[in-house]
C-alpha cells in the first residue's frame, strides 16, 4: 500500500539534504525578527520613545552571547540584530526577504 502523508512518496520517506531544514528555519525566525521590526517601526512614534531606546535594544541584541548550540535556529545575534533593524528602518515588509540573503546574512 502506498503511503501518500505529505513528505512520503511510494512508502519511501522523502529525502532533505543534511542541514537544508535547518538553514530554512533558521532564514524563517529571522524573517520573523525582520518582521517585528516592522511593526516596532510602524508605532515607535505612538510610544513617545527616542531613537537612543531603539539603539539599546539593538545592542542588547548584538551583544547577546551567541550560544554553540548543535543547530542554531535563530541565527547569531549580530544578524538578528540586524533584520530587527532592517525591518525597523524599512518599515515594509518588503525588507524581509531573508530567502534571497547571503549566507552570511542569515548565519
Amino acid at each position: 500500500m502506498a503511503d501518500d502523508r505529505p513528505g512520503r512518496s511510494g512508502g519511501v520517506r522523502a529525502r532533505v539534504p543534511v542541514g537544508t531544514a535547518e538553514r530554512s528555519r533558521r532564514r524563517m525566525e529571522l524573517q520573523a525578527e525582520c518582521l517585528g521590526g516592522v511593526f516596532m517601526g510602524s508605532v515607535w512614534d505612538s510610544l513617545d520613545r527616542p531613537e537612543e531606546d531603539w539603539e539599546d535594544l539593538l545592542d542588547l541584541y548584538r551583544d547577546g552571547e551567541d550560544v554553540q548550540a548543535t543547530v542554531r535556529t535563530h541565527g547569531k545575534s549580530h544578524n538578528i540584530a540586524a533584520w530587527l533593524d532592517k525591518g525597523f528602518r524599512a518599515a515594509s515588509p518588503q525588507a524581509c526577504n531573508t530567502w534571497t540573503a547571503p549566507s552570511s546574512k542569515v548565519a
